[in-house]
């Protein structure tokens, strides 16, 4: 497995449990969309802020996504450390990497906009909790695919 199960269920609940401080679809306006719905109920995935929370096991970790917008991640890397990676949004990234231990995320040579990293063990529950609330407002922002 590319990921523990601790961290996996500690991402789950900090979805679950971090108010939301945006405005965000309604579950009404979630069901009008039909696929987003039949993917959703066949996952078993949960609803948190009106919008279907998936999980999909992607990039050698597990992704978690909202509204079927990548959200965040989890990774085990080969030398054992964990990371995260968070989808904050380009309006947000300049914030977000002012937290302590977080980086930009780089893919191959290529910056990603947005993106960032930050390694499990540097990572403490305010951190955590703030980039989850940042990934979770920006992804829940957008159009449900």
């Amino acid at each position: 497995m590319a990921y523990s199960d601790v961290t996996a269920m500690k991402v789950r609940d900090a979805l679950e449990r971090i108010p939301k401080s945006v405005t965000h679809l309604s579950d009404k306006d979630a069901r009008q969309n039909k696929n987003l719905e039949r993917r959703s109920d066949s996952s078993g995935s949960k609803r948190a802020l009106g919008v279907a929370v998936t999980e999909k096991r992607m990039m050698g970790g597990l992704i978690f996504l909202i509204g079927n917008n990548m959200t965040l991640g989890i990774k085990t890397l080969k030398s054992g450390i964990e990371q995260f990676m968070f989808r904050v949004g380009k309006d947000r990234e300049a914030e977000a990497l002012a937290i302590a231990g977080t980086r930009p995320m780089i893919h191959g040579n290529r910056r990603m906009p947005g993106f960032l990293f930050i390694d499990a063990d540097v990572c403490d529950d305010a951190a955590f909790d703030r980039l989850v609330a940042m990934a979770r407002d920006y992804t829940s922002s957008l159009a449900p695919k």
